[in-house]
């Protein structure tokens, strides 16, 4: 294995020891000298992850996707001492049921033996085995009257398979080409074999008694067989009750062709009804001990593993389990779940603690992944836990970085930080650690999502190029998070650190994978701003906005397009060329799921799998984007509503229109990337402390970011300067000034070409003051001047003029970032209308509302939740409402008085005054809007009130 990852020179100067350890712990060292190194461990296992060790903390050549044949000096170099990791867990699993349909249903030989042995580079020592499952179904089928013709009708293709075995779909897909199947069994057995050449233990599927719809004409008379319905539309495959007598019989086909077609193993994966379907009213704990009892019936001693995925397995799923030492569970929520320690909920069972990434296969980074290192590690130490090891199991495989970090988790003595765990990554990935800043930026961004609030999807969001196109577009999967559960602004940092690095790079192949990867996750976050512009120039029929817009879309898609191309692994060449006459299956896999023509439309799985691939971009996703845009342009110049558009019916006609596409790579990765930076203004100069429009107590403040290594930075106001200094080796800089008096304060940074600013309020400050006298809206302390569209009017005002809201789509926009707490807000407000929603301040993070549908005053914490106080504002007259985040909670203030306190605190957006079209309109006038960088106490809101300063 070590040489055909490293190469034959490098293998003969690594040896490998293996010594069963008496006390039966796995442990591997990595000693010797250049070009003479040994790894000695106590299993096969630890073998292969001591081999991955060393090339990744060693030699700084690791293995992983994107470059499963790092580049090895020759000699080969030696640790400085001797390097010993032991394992604190013993199973270290990898699979997902739906793995193969979302990554690649067909990958070859070579593209399996890369991914094995990246597999056990990393220490596992469990693989799921899909793959020759079809071929072991038909020779079951044909025991019991079926011809192969019939069975390959009922057997769908590769695309579809992950499905089928899961009881989620009959024979949708169907036939496969017997040819086709040929090879799967062979394909299928080489796999199994390699997995147990490298010492794993291939988890194949068990026999559950999923069989086809008509196998009631192939059963005794009386078996009950019980049909399951449909599953998104999609009839499922009937279900043989393991209850009955004639279970046992098939069961046993079903482990002996097993055997003889793909050989025998110790862990069999196995999901009854795991997506629905019916029991038929037979008791769960029956069901589960006739399974387990079929199994040891025909592999003795072997264990059943089953998914934990939301309410499974059940109390008397568990009942039927007598003898829990054969019985595992491969926990898919460890991630997701409010409180982690299954102990309670599956008690006297083991499990691996395990986590579902990459829903559908979605082209995205990110994981949870602090939240691993934290549970995983206090569970570890928990008494009497049950944790036996770990479970890898995206639903697509195809982030290198949440791989490695999860599959590490078993090899460290304890909790480590995540910050250097991903300096250590990018050295070990690129050969060079001019790549740190920029991984550590990743990690404290998309690689340290928090738990999701729906309890299951521990994801970050999609890019919305992807998504079925609507201005109000929030996700392409459904079920995927509506927003980006990270700081994007923070992330795409990262971009220019990252090509920076670039001169550095050894492993060329990893760093242009992930250098694309970051690139399209950047233009990807850039969608979740610019639609909503899009919408606003469309709601308030701004043509020349809505164009402008529009075009920045579609170029910043081509962009995307571009930058994947450039990688063999996001090109969708890659995968065609893979599937050759199936590949219209695939598309629509990765498109709408299922062909309409079939008679299924499944508009809740429409998108599911969406592929941020090169050549689908283009070819798929801007098609659609350009025609929505077409008729919403139309539209406008005819005033008449949007022409409908059949998004499934676009995709059966795209993918019967025979699209092709390059199957090799063209262009610069670091060239493509670039042009997205130099697009998106993005820039290696950044000033990360203090924070934009930060409130700061007082001096003295430090002024630090991220720069260009061996440049000098120059601090400036106003044009004086400040201070000066030099860009660290880590990209990092730090500037302390001169004490600075209260205020706000707008400052220059410069480094050689590139510029950033620095906006901070020192103390109690004005940040943002907008008289609205007039239509001009002018913001006379911070320079964030609104502009206003749509319907919207001056009237006389409580200071002066005041502007008028009419409920419709008159908003007030402006260019203001969120302002971090703490903060206060006020303003003089005469509603005419209501009850309903709306705000005085507005953004895709927060709205600070005059009334919410219940009438009350409160404040929206977007995709978290609503805050009300017990208070209406009157009608037809002018009250003056004050809000104030002091960092803990926000209290509200009528007239100068407190009328309620929320238990929430949240970054203010000033996107917006007024409505945030097409939602939260305001109905009546407001005036003279303060907002103040700082916590004001109840004499300053008072005062406010009173004199209209806080004195």
């Amino acid at each position: 294995m070590f040489a055909r990852v490293a190469g034959s020179v490098a293998a003969r100067q690594v040896c490998f020891e293996i010594t069963p350890a008496a006390d039966g712990v796995e442990r591997f060292t990595i000693s010797g000298r250049t070009g003479h190194v040994t790894i000695s461990a106590t299993t096969a296992s630890a073998a292969n992850q001591g081999a991955g060790w060393y090339l990744k903390y060693v030699v700084h050549a690791a293995a992983n996707l994107g470059n499963p044949h790092p580049v090895v000096p020759i000699p080969v170099p030696a640790p400085a001492q001797p390097i010993t990791q032991v394992a604190n867990t013993a199973n270290r699993y990898v699979g997902n049921d739906t793995q193969d349909g979302y990554t690649d249903p067909y990958l070859d030989w070579a593209g399996w033996q890369d991914l094995l042995d990246v597999y056990a580079l990393h220490g596992i020592n469990q693989v799921y085995v899909l793959p020759g499952t079809d071929a072991v179904y038909q020779k079951v089928l044909e025991d019991f009257g079926y011809s192969a013709e019939q069975t390959r009708a009922w057997i769908p293709l590769p695309t579809t398979q992950p499905w089928w075995a899961m009881q989620n779909v009959s024979n949708y897909g169907a036939p496969i080409p017997q040819a086709l199947l040929d090879r799967r069994a062979e394909l299928g057995r080489s796999i199994a074999d390699r997995v147990r050449e490298l010492g794993m233990v291939p988890v194949l599927p068990g026999f559950i008694g999923t069989v086809p719809t008509d196998f009631a004409a192939h059963a005794p008379a009386g078996t009950t067989i019980l049909p399951q319905g449909k599953w998104s539309g999609v009839p499922r495959p009937s279900w043989l009750a393991p209850t009955d007598p004639f279970f046992a019989e098939v069961a046993a086909s079903y482990y002996r062709h097993a055997d003889e077609i793909l050989g025998s193993s110790t862990l069999y994966r196995m999901n009854p009804l795991q997506e629905g379907g019916s029991s038929g009213g037979i008791p769960q704990q029956d069901v589960t001990a006739s399974i387990m009892a079929a199994l040891q019936a025909n592999e003795s001693g072997a264990t059943w593993m089953q998914l934990g995925w939301e309410h499974n397995p059940t109390t008397a799923q568990l009942a039927g389990i007598a003898d829990k030492s054969k019985f595992v569970v491969s926990d898919g929520l460890s991630d997701a779940v409010a409180t982690f320690g299954r102990e309670s909920a599956w008690p006297d069972t083991k499990y691996l603690f395990g986590s579902i990434y990459a829903y559908g296969g979605h082209t995205v980074m990110g994981a949870t992944g602090q939240l691993w290192i934290d549970r995983y590690y206090r569970q570890l130490s928990a008494p009497g836990n049950n944790m036996t090891g770990i479970a890898v199991m995206p639903e697509g495989f195809e982030d290198p970085a949440a791989f490695e970090l999860l599959s590490e988790l078993p090899w460290h003595a304890a909790a480590f930080d995540l910050a250097g765990w991903m300096r250590d990554y990018a050295y070990g990935r690129y050969g060079t650690t001019a790549a740190g800043t920029a991984w550590e930026i990743i990690g404290s961004t998309a690689y340290s999502l928090p738990r999701p609030s729906n309890g299951t999807h521990a994801e970050p969001a999609e890019t919305l190029f992807v998504a079925q196109p609507s201005l109000t577009a929030r996700n392409a999967d459904p079920a995927s998070p509506k927003q980006q559960p990270y700081d994007m602004n923070r992330f795409a940092t990262a971009l220019p650190q990252l090509l920076l690095a670039a001169p550095d790079v050894v492993q060329r192949a990893a760093y242009d994978f992930d250098l694309a990867d970051v690139a399209s996750t950047v233009t990807g976050n850039e969608t979740r701003t610019l639609l909503p512009r899009i919408n606003t120039a469309y709601l308030l029929k701004d043509t020349a906005a809505f164009d402008r817009l529009t075009a920045r879309w579609l170029e910043l898609l081509d962009r995307t397009d571009e930058v994947m191309g450039t990688v063999p692994w996001f090109m969708m060449g890659t995968y065609a060329a893979n599937a050759g006459a199936e590949k219209d299956s695939l598309l629509y896999l990765w498109t709408s799921w299922v062909d309409p023509a079939d008679g299924y439309k499944s508009p809740g799985l429409n998108n599911y799998a969406n592929h941020s691939y090169s050549g689908l971009l283009s070819g798929y996703y801007k098609e659609n984007w350009k025609a929505y845009f077409a008729t919403l342009a139309r539209a406008l110049q005819d005033g008449t509503a949007p022409a409908p558009i059949d998004w499934i019916a676009r995709a059966s006609s795209y993918v019967t229109s025979g699209p092709t596409y390059p199957t090799e790579p063209s262009g610069s990765t670091v060239a493509a990337a670039g042009a997205i930076a130099d697009t998106l203004g993005l820039s290696p100069l950044v000033v990360t402390d203090p924070a934009a429009d930060a409130w700061l107590p007082g001096s003295p403040v430090r002024i630090g970011g991220l720069g260009v290594p061996g440049g000098t930075v120059v601090v400036r106001e106003n044009g004086v300067r400040l201070c000066s200094t030099v860009v660290r080796a880590d990209h990092t800089w730090s500037c302390p000034p001169p004490a600075l008096p209260e205020g706000l304060h707008n400052l220059t940074v410069t480094e050689d070409r590139y510029t950033a600013t620095a906006r901070f309020a020192i103390g109690l400050t004005l940040v943002d003051h907008w008289t609205m006298d007039s239509t001009t809206v002018t913001d006379e302390a911070g320079g964030y001047d609104g502009t206003v569209l749509g319907d919207v009017t001056v009237q006389p005002g409580k200071v002066g003029g005041a502007i008028r809201f009419t409920g419709g789509s008159g908003t007030i926009q402006t260019t203001a970032p969120d302002l971090p707490s703490p903060w206060s807000v006020g303003a003089w407000v005469n509603l005419t209308g209501g009850p309903s929603s709306m705000a005085l301040l507005n953004s895709d993070t927060s709205i600070v509302k005059i009334n919410s549908s219940s009438g009350k005053v409160g404040v929206t914490r977007r995709n978290v939740a609503d805050y009300t106080v017990n208070y209406v504002v009157p009608k037809s007259t002018w009250t003056y409402l004050t809000y104030v985040d002091d960092g803990t909670q926000i209290t509200v203030y009528a007239n100068g008085a407190p009328v309620g306190t929320i238990a929430t605190t949240t970054p203010l957006g000033r996107a917006a005054l007024g409505s945030f079209p097409p939602k939260d309109a305001t109905t009546g006038a407001v005036d003279d809007v303060r907002i103040y960088s700082g916590a004001l106490t109840a004499a300053q809101v008072r005062n406010l009130y009173l004199n209209g300063t806080p004195g």
